[in-house]
This record gives C-alpha cells, structure tokens and sequence, in this order.
C-alpha cells in the first residue's frame, strides 16, 4: 500500500513537472516572438489574447509541417510577424485588390497581350532579379496597398527595360492619389496605371515616402521619375500567355487569392492549396519569374508583407496547376 502510494506520489510529481515545463516553453517561445517582431500590446488583456492566437497558429503550423516531413504536401510554413493575428484581421488589413468597377471605362484604354506563336521557344527558367529588374522586398503595413506595390513593381521592371535604370517609386504617391482606388481601402493595379498615365508622372519613393495610411495627395510633377503610356492584359486564366510575357516583357503584375492561412505562413517549396480560388482575387502581387522544382512548375511571386514574410518575401506558387490562386486571372503591365 505504501509502495502503491508512492508511485502515484510520483507521477503526480512528474505530471506536474511537465505541465510546469510545458507552461514555461509556451512563455518562452512567445517572448522570443515578441522580442523578434518588436511586439507590444496596450494591456494585459490584449496581450493574453493574441498569446492565445499565436499559439493556436502555431499549432496549425506544426500539423502542417507534419505532412511537409512525410511528404503529403510540397511547402512549409513557418510562424512571422503575423503570428498573433487572426485569418480575417490579416485579410482585412493587409489584402485589398477591390472589384472591377465597369461604370469608370477603365477598360476602354486596355491593350491585350498577344502571345508569339506555340513554335517559339521560351526559356525554360526565368529570374529577373538576377538581370536587376527588382527592387528589394518592401512592407506595406496594416494597409490594405499590395495593389500599389504590384503596381510600382512592374512599372520599376519596365522603367528598367527600357531605359536600364532600376528606380524606386513611390506606392504612397497612388494610395493619396489614385482617385478610382480607395487608399489603405484597397484598389486595382489598372486603376493605378491609368491614374499614372493621366497624371503624366508618378513621384519617387525617395521624394514621397510611404506612411502606411491615408494622406493628402502631395504629387510634384517636377518630381515626376516614371510615366505610364496605358497598360496591357493578359488574357485572363492564360499561363502560357503570362510565361510569354514574364520572359520577353519583364515582371507581370498579378491579383491572387491571399486569404488562406497556409499562404500567410509560407515559408518554402512551392504553394499549391486546392482552397486557394482562382477567381475570388483578394492581393496584389509581382511575378518576376518562373521555373520548376524537382518537376514541380513554379512562378516566383513578390509580395509586399516584408522579408519576414516567406521565402525573403518572395513565394513560388505552382504553375500550370488550374491557375493556382487566380495568378493568370488579373494580370498586366504598364506600357512606357
């Protein structure tokens, strides 16, 4: 009997001792989480609550990097500098590609981009921020503007194609400006082409610098650094068609569906998620390339969530795999 009592003693002793180690590791992993991002919260309350998020997201990550180890999906994701946010808050804050408005005759002005016949050849890879066409990764905030750093991307690209000279633009010049867009509210990469073209010039980044919120429109045209003569489509849901333009044109702007949790946390590999819609389109985004992977076709994407986000910031969503994520829906370029 007083054997039998002991050992339950004991167990009780170890069940304790690693609740206790379990508590301490939680504590610890979200105080490096917060040191990492630089992370501060106005109360206690407020604090607990997004511990409670950051740990339910990292769980979601630890599940999924299950099926990475054992193969059963072909990317990774790992916790960011949103891991104390919820799906819809990230959606709400951090998305906004908005509808086509058809009253505006936006559309009157669109070129469509004819592919070179199926008999040319088109290299089998492409980078190009290998040939200097990028500008590094950039942060967009708690606003709703990937539609203006999808915008200045592929017009940074065609700036430097034709004249090559890498320029930084300015993504706060449209979202004061563009009045067809609605600011940190959201808006279109073909809203913002035909503000720059009927604007005659958008600023630099270095002249008018981005603030991650609504402001007054300050445009100085004698600021101008880029101009846009119109923009071109390509046709919609057409891959072969966005891989021509990718290697003969330079980095595309795209709309993708970035609502699902698994991109959020994307880390490495290439993304493919049969959730992930082809046509509710929610983010603007920058194709500089495309390749393959082990057999697995990709197109290298920048986004605008800061190189804390995915693989440096960029992610390979897979190609030719049913317009993943709607990457060849809404796809264009500006013409200089």
């Amino acid at each position: 009997m007083w054997r039998s009592t002991t050992l339950v003693v004991a167990a009780v002793m170890v069940m304790g001792a690693t609740a206790a180690s379990i508590t301490s590791l939680v504590h610890d992993e979200w105080e490096l989480f917060k040191l990492e991002y630089n992370k501060q919260y106005n109360t206690d309350v407020e604090e607990q609550f997004r511990m409670k998020i950051f740990m339910d997201n990292k769980h979601k990550v630890l599940e999924h990097n299950k099926h990475f180890a054992q193969n059963m999906t072909s990317f990774k994701l790992k916790l960011n500098h949103l891991g104390d946010m919820l799906r819809q808050e990230i959606i709400s804050s951090m998305t906004g590609f908005t509808e086509m408005d058809t009253k505006n005759g936006v559309q009157d002005i669109t070129a469509i981009y004819i592919p070179p016949d199926d008999d040319v050849l088109l290299p089998s890879s492409v980078d190009w921020r290998k040939k200097g066409a990028v500008t590094g990764v950039k942060n967009q905030g708690q606003c709703s503007s990937g539609w203006a750093f999808s915008t200045t991307g592929s017009l940074e690209g065609q700036h430097f194609r034709r004249w090559s000279r890498l320029l930084n633009i300015s993504e706060q010049n449209l979202i004061d400006c563009c009045h067809l867009c609605q600011g940190c509210q959201g808006g279109r990469m073909d809203y913002a082409f035909t503000y720059i073209m009927q604007n005659n010039g958008i600023d630099s980044e270095s002249y008018y610098p981005y603030e991650a919120r609504n402001n007054v429109c300050r445009y100085n045209p004698v600021m101008a650094v880029a101009k846009a003569l119109g923009y071109v489509s390509i046709p919609t849901g057409d891959e072969m068609a966005l891989k021509a333009a990718v290697a003969n044109i330079g980095p595309v702007s795209v709309a993708i569906d970035a609502s699902l949790p698994s991109l959020h946390y994307y880390t490495h590999g290439v993304y493919y998620d049969p959730q992930c819609s082809s046509t509710r389109l929610t983010h603007g985004a920058l194709v500089v390339g495309y390749g393959s992977d082990w057999g697995r076709e990709y197109w290298i994407v920048k986004n605008s969530w800061s190189p804390y986000w995915g693989d440096h910031g960029y992610i390979k969503i897979a190609r030719n795999r049913n317009n993943q994520c709607g990457i060849a829906t809404n796809a264009g370029y500006p013409l200089v």
